[in-house]
């Protein structure tokens, strides 16, 4: 038990330096410069530079901290021009990992404490695997559909996004799903190969 919290906090302080310098991404769809009148509903343009403001690169990362008129700082990365759009995903592996790592030991250490049983330990994360899957799949099949016929369907978040974020989960939990029944796989490959 001592050695779980032990490593719930080690996954913590490790999740710390990636929080506070992670790059921010205000577009909800990632877009990058969108022109006028933008792509999305979201649209806005306090600048009157006929470009989303949510879509302009934010101020350059610098060393130890942002970049200012006062403090330039040293830029890591400078902005794009305003004529470029491009796409820009940022997927969350590390904070989605992280986060389930930590619910998993949380659970787990219930179970220790006898506050809830393994069994429903086990239904706990098998719905929220189930409830990983689903979503994955309508996106998935969405945005073969999409694809393969050309169908646009304009929803209000990116079906890509949040079919690779969902897909993402549903890895880790998988993960935990297989340590669950390693056993029954080496009995099934112990058999095929006699």
């Amino acid at each position: 038990m001592r050695n779980i919290i032990i490593l719930a906090l080690l996954v913590f302080v490790l999740l710390i330096p990636y929080l506070a310098f992670a790059q921010e991404v205000d577009c909800p769809y990632g877009l990058v410069n969108d022109p006028a009148p933008g792509r999305c509903s979201r649209y806005v343009d306090l600048n009157n530079n006929n470009i989303c403001d949510l879509s302009e690169p934010s101020l350059t990362k610098v060393a130890l901290g942002r970049a200012t008129d006062a403090n330039p700082g040293i830029a890591l990365s400078t902005p794009m021009p305003a004529t470029q759009e491009t796409t820009v995903m940022r997927y969350k592996l590390l904070p989605i990992t992280v986060t389930l790592v930590i619910l998993y030991l949380f659970t787990y250490i219930l179970v220790l404490k006898k506050k809830i049983t393994l069994l429903m330990h086990h239904r706990i994360w098998n719905v929220l695997l189930l409830l990983a899957f689903l979503p994955t799949l309508i996106l998935g099949l969405l945005l073969i559909i999409q694809i393969n016929r050309g169908w646009a369907l304009d929803l209000p978040f990116n079906m890509l996004y949040w079919h690779v974020e969902l897909g993402t989960a549903m890895a880790i939990i998988s993960i935990f799903h297989i340590a669950w029944h390693w056993r029954y796989y080496v009995i099934m490959f112990k058999k095929r190969k006699s």
